[in-house]
């Protein structure tokens, strides 16, 4: 029995991309670190209220998680598997997103995080990207479950898992910030989602 059927998450090691009509979603490669800071520092205060690693905007300090996220690819190793998000018309990096460190892989359970430059926001390409991310884990990797979680009050955050019809599971003691709220919203099936041309290449 091919592995792919056994352990259907190792697909994800073959990802090459996603595309949907205006962006794309690729794996991080060396050199995404330039883009992916540029898009940090372009949105450092909305960044800090939420994500606490923002707190330290260096670039070499995005160039260790490109390092870690790209030799973690090559040795097929996944606590979590990142993706930079592309826009098609100028090739400029927007945002890091993909399966983070809640994700239970060998259980189909996978987790998403996101953020997005600021000057790209109120576009709808959050929404489009997550979107795309989460067919991809419940129909090419077999999936069970997709799960948002946010820190309650993140009402931009809340408002993506919203509109892709995510069920909200309710509250639950932060992971990140102590004595904070965190929401965990969840969705299981492809059908429940917005429709969206998309494409994987493995």
């Amino acid at each position: 029995m091919a592995y792919e059927t056994r352990e259907p998450w190792k697909k994800i090691f073959k990802l090459k991309k996603i595309v949907i009509p205006r962006l794309i979603i690729r794996p991080l490669q060396p050199g995404d670190e330039v883009g992916i800071n540029k898009a940090i520092n372009n949105s450092l205060d909305s960044l800090v209220e939420w994500m606490p690693w923002a707190n330290d905007p260096s670039l070499e300090t995005t160039k260790c998680f490109v390092e870690k996220a790209v030799n973690d690819q090559k040795g097929k190793k996944l606590d979590d598997f990142p993706m930079v998000t592309i826009v098609k018309d100028n090739g400029s990096i927007i945002g890091v997103s993909g399966y983070n460190g809640r994700s239970r892989f060998s259980a189909g359970e996978y987790d998403i995080g996101y953020w997005c430059d600021v000057n790209y926001q109120g576009k709808g390409y959050v929404t489009e990207y997550v979107n795309a991310l989460t067919r991809y884990a419940l129909s090419n990797l077999c999936g069970n479950s997709v799960s948002i979680w946010m820190q309650v009050g993140n009402i931009k955050s809340e408002s993506v898992a919203k509109r892709l019809n995510f069920f909200n599971q309710g509250e639950y003691p932060s992971r990140t910030v102590s004595g904070a709220k965190d929401y965990c919203y969840s969705c299981k099936k492809v059908v429940s989602l917005p429709s969206l041309e998309v494409s994987f290449y493995e």
